[in-house]
């Protein structure tokens, strides 16, 4: 089985097992459950990070931090559900940082 596609996460804690994983993105993309660090690189335009479903995630935290230095905003929407009672969490400046947790409903900054 390739490295990248092994479990990280034990459901049963929600502790995150081996090293983290880190992926930059460059264009839109949906977080999957066994996400843990997204690296947004909006150098070509803004670009969307979506969070997982809340309620398939009790415990673990998410880290997405803005890596480029353009005027392009990394976005990140919480879909049907809020981030701190919003819809999304603009990260608009290099080196920006949300982390999130979650209590199986809402996202919240922490």
């Amino acid at each position: 089985m390739p490295f990248q596609a092994m479990i990280r996460r034990s459901y049963s804690s929600g502790i995150a097992i081996g090293p983290p994983r880190f992926e930059t993105k460059t264009a839109d993309y949906s977080m999957q459950v066994w996400d843990q660090v997204i690296l947004g690189d909006a150098t070509g335009g803004a670009i969307t990070i979506s969070l997982p479903d809340p309620s398939l995630n009790v415990g673990p935290n998410y880290i997405i931090k803005k890596i480029d230095a353009s005027a392009n905003a990394v976005t990140v929407s919480a879909g049907s559900a809020t981030i701190d009672g919003s819809s999304t969490y603009a990260l608009s400046s290099r080196w920006d940082t949300l982390r999130v947790t979650t209590d199986g409903t809402s996202w919240y900054v922490v």
